[in-house]
């Protein structure tokens, strides 16, 4: 597939690489991404004034985007191949007081995000395992 990734901090340095596509894994939605939406959080992640310690390289980068699942990892049943879908930035939470680990299990940073054809999402949960 092919993703937007900076290679170092600047919006100058993302470039459009080859990268593998991305397996779901159990409770994981593989989507096909059709839109995405730049919020100041993903700017300020590319231009490495948001938290850059927590910042993988590469990275690819963005937390919101519409579009339609194309597989689904074990043990996933409220979505099926074919569903539009859309993310948000913390892939794990549903509502109420975010727990204190939920920055780690944010799209675009530090988990892969939308800026590619395809992106994975994982199903929300209250109460993150990993």
């Amino acid at each position: 597939m092919k993703a937007w990734q900076p290679k170092q901090f600047g919006l100058e340095n993302l470039r459009l690489e080859d990268s593998a596509t991305p397996k779901p894994q159990p409770h994981e939605l593989l989507v096909k991404v059709g839109a995405v939406s730049l919020n100041f959080r993903d700017k300020a992640i590319v231009d490495g004034i948001y938290e850059p310690h927590t910042i993988p390289n590469p990275l690819i980068p963005v937390s919101d985007a519409a579009g339609r699942v194309v597989d689904v990892g074990e043990g996933v049943t409220r979505f099926k191949v074919g569903d539009r879908v859309n993310s948000h930035p913390y892939s794990r939470w549903i509502d109420g007081p975010a727990k204190p680990n939920e920055p780690a299990y944010q799209l675009g940073g530090p988990l892969p995000g939308a800026l590619a054809e395809y992106m994975i999402c994982t199903k929300p949960s209250r109460y993150p395992t990993r």
